[in-house]
């Protein structure tokens, strides 16, 4: 379902849908320009790219949501955001904003494997250095 999804994501792609995952309601292009500190039509645009790999559905009347597909890749990459900044932190004592920016960057460029090492090496660890969870669904690591 979800085969090819991850190569065709940019680093702005992921950090929208990690924000919508982690909204507890539906977002409005006007609250995520707000969120990102862009503009009204740099979002539309995005959303538009989103649309179309049928990660989220977008209606003036209910705003933003992410379909099945756009939760469970937004899942995935939480767990590989947050398991890669916990990693930066604890073995290489990055800052946790330096972290945090870099795991931004290229979440989205490693392969799965990479993450699923570095939870390993971490111990499955419960929350990432913000203490946000970290999901575990036992499909991304061992």
């Amino acid at each position: 379902m979800r085969s090819g999804v991850m190569e065709k994501l940019t680093s702005r792609d992921s950090k929208y849908l990690r924000v919508l995952r982690d909204s507890p309601e539906p977002l409005t292009p006007s609250r995520l320009a707000k969120i990102f500190g862009v503009k009204l039509p740099t979002v539309l645009s995005e959303l538009k790219r989103l649309e179309k790999l049928n990660l989220i559905e977008y209606s003036r009347a209910s705003g933003v949501r992410l379909t099945p597909l756009g939760e469970e890749v937004s899942d995935e990459l939480i767990w590989r955001h947050r398991v890669m900044e916990t990693f930066f932190c604890s073995e290489l004592g990055l800052d946790l904003e330096v972290a945090c920016e870099a795991a931004s960057k290229v979440e989205v460029l490693l392969p799965l494997c990479v993450f699923a090492s570095m939870c390993e090496k971490l111990g499955h660890p419960s929350s990432c250095p913000h203490g946000r969870p970290i999901p575990h669904r036992g499909r991304w690591c061992p």
